[in-house]
């Protein structure tokens, strides 16, 4: 597959990851439809089967115009490329099946692809669900004591006509606030909210939040290895089934999420297809990978293994996400708890203090 009819393609490379269909869904779809490759039924027929399962119910509207496509005498890579269920990813590779005459084994290698990429998808969000609950938790508690606790207090400490502390003043305006003004602070939240959003996808700020995340902030080198993991597997994909570093490098930037990688990415395309430098060189001069990452390249490079070693990193590396992810929750959690103990300590110290002085009043 040429980098020039790809570029031509707007249709395939124009496409970011946008998948509605969750990949479980797609890497089951793909498990039988490779199956069914290899009993050598018609492809049109492999559609119309498997869009009737209630398993892929939510993909079947896509099946259908699949279907349609193929009927009127487009590629298959063509009939799944219009749909915004099937990324740029897998359209990519499906032409190069077809364009290969390997249909079966890409089918194969894309199912084990998707499957991989949605166990640790699956590990990270179901990491993520106590450190959630809490958070979800401690916000809840702290707006119910701000908005039904706190005001009680609020009566007994103006009638005793004291001088309260900084901090009980604080609590009781932010408390004040919220009950009278509770409605326009959740508008203005969610305003703000959306914004970001729009500003992340349309602007630099996208860019910048994304390389902050993955080079300055604590949880930066937890990042670099769940997104050194997605593009080993991907390049491992890509070669195994014969696609150029280059070909696999344009599918890559155009299918990863992070803006800053996506830029780096780009950039190590250009300077890989000018000869300037060398994939490992090109790697190792952004520091967007682990060391051990480069060091590989480096020896496969050296050997001319590129295959071997790319299927190597990315077992390796599909493994450290795993200690990444327990990485991540471990610094998070005790954050998590800290920062709420901190609150806490804050809404007590702020209504004792002048509870002993009111106390002390009446003796």
């Amino acid at each position: 597959m040429k980098i020039d009819s790809l570029l031509k393609e707007d249709s395939i490379l124009k496409k970011e990851i946008n998948l509605k269909v969750s990949k479980k869904k797609l890497f089951l779809f793909l498990r039988q439809f490779s199956i069914l490759l290899n009993a050598k039924i018609p492809i049109i027929e492999i559609i119309n089967l498997l869009k009737e399962q209630k398993e892929f119910k939510q993909l079947k509207p896509s099946l259908d115009k699949v279907s349609e496509n193929l009927n009127n005498g487009m590629s298959v890579s063509e009939s799944f490329a219009n749909d915004k269920n099937f990324d740029m990813f897998f359209t990519s590779m499906m032409k190069l099946g077809e364009e290969s005459g390997r249909l079966d084994k890409v089918v194969y290698d894309l199912s084990k692809y998707y499957e991989r990429t949605y166990d640790i998808n699956k590990k990270v969000q179901n990491a993520m669900i106590y450190p959630i609950i809490l958070t979800v938790t401690g916000i809840v508690m702290l707006i119910f004591m701000l908005k039904n606790v706190i005001p009680t207090f609020v009566d007994l400490f103006e009638s005793s006509d004291m001088v309260l502390p900084l901090s009980t003043r604080i609590l009781i305006s932010v408390s004040n606030a919220i009950n009278e003004k509770g409605l326009l602070i959740l508008i203005i939240l969610l305003l703000i909210t959306a914004a970001l959003i729009i500003a992340y996808r349309r602007t630099k700020f996208g860019y910048y939040l994304d390389k902050f995340k993955t080079t300055k902030s604590i949880f930066g080198k937890q990042r670099k290895i769940i997104i050194s993991s997605e593009i080993a597997r991907s390049l491992s994909i890509t070669h195994k089934n014969s696609m150029t570093i280059l070909d696999g490098l344009i599918i890559i930037q155009k299918s990863i999420k992070n803006k800053y990688y996506k830029q780096q990415l780009s950039d190590i395309f250009r300077e890989i297809e000018s000869g300037e430098f060398t994939l490992e060189e090109a790697f190792n001069k952004r520091n967007i990978t682990p060391q051990v990452f480069n060091s590989m390249l480096k020896v496969a490079e050296n050997t001319g293994e590129l295959g071997d070693i790319f299927e190597k990193l990315s077992e390796f590396y599909d493994g450290e996400v795993e200690y990444a992810i327990k990485s991540f929750i471990s610094i998070l959690e005790p954050m998590l708890i800290i920062f709420m103990a901190i609150i806490v300590g804050f809404i007590v110290i702020s209504i004792t203090i002048p509870m002993f002085d009111v106390i002390n009043s009446f003796n």
